[in-house]
């Protein structure tokens, strides 16, 4: 009786175990996929306003150019 109370025991927390490492694996991804957005967008900025060779958006004002 015991052996299997152990065994069941055991079971769980290999259970919890992977249950856990999904959940930090989904995470790590979700942080992957996030930081990998923000750095695309910013790329994309940032070939928008070289293409065009004009000033920058407003959100992030160019000392240089003074009106």
């Amino acid at each position: 009786k015991q052996e299997v109370e152990q065994r069941l025991y055991a079971d769980q927390a290999l259970l919890m175990h992977r249950e856990s490492m999904n959940q930090a694996q989904n995470f790590a991804t979700i942080q992957q996929a996030q930081m990998s957005a923000l750095l695309a967008q910013g790329q994309l900025q940032n070939q928008l306003s070289s293409d065009k060779g004009q000033q920058p958006p407003t959100q992030m004002p160019n000392p240089n150019i003074q009106g």
